[in-house]
């Protein structure tokens, strides 16, 4: 892949290329530079970001569907969570009642 570097007409610093992607920028001077683009290659720029905009539109919806399924496994974990809980209270309760009818009856006979 060839690199090119281009230099500045007013002070022969290093261009540097904008966010528009089509102005060159002197950083020591403050002059810029218009980069005149042929319909071939402004095509397959539109096509490069259309592609890119729609892999990035991907990787969103399956980040985001991954999200809720681990927000979902959080939820049902937590719920089980609950339910082992609620039902260790029932089994304590229980067996303080048992403890408590053995209790008067072998002690209050």
């Amino acid at each position: 892949m060839t690199t090119y570097s281009l230099k500045c007409k007013s002070c022969q610093g290093v261009l540097e290329l904008t966010e528009k992607k089509n102005v060159l920028y002197c950083p020591y001077c403050g002059s810029k530079e218009l980069i005149e683009v042929s319909d071939s290659v402004l095509k397959t720029t539109i096509i490069a970001d259309a592609f890119t905009q729609s892999v990035r539109d991907r990787l969103n919806n399956r980040l985001q569907m991954k999200q809720k399924s681990l927000e979902n496994e959080r939820e049902k974990r937590e719920s089980e969570n609950q339910r082992s809980a609620q039902s260790s209270m029932v089994t304590i309760v229980c067996m303080i009642g048992l403890i408590m009818i053995l209790y008067f009856v072998l002690f209050k006979l």
